[in-house]
């Protein structure tokens, strides 16, 4: 994946933790914990 996709993936991982969905939300939570530091934005 580069790091246009990547980024692109984590901004919709984002969005998805303020979804009204439960289980969209739960699952974005577990792959971003799985992706760890490398979903935080670099200053």
């Amino acid at each position: 994946m580069s790091d246009a996709e990547q980024q692109e993936r984590i901004a919709q991982l984002l969005s998805a933790l303020r979804d009204e969905n439960e289980a969209l939300r739960h699952h974005a939570r577990i792959e971003l914990g799985q992706m760890g530091m490398e979903a935080l934005p670099e200053s």
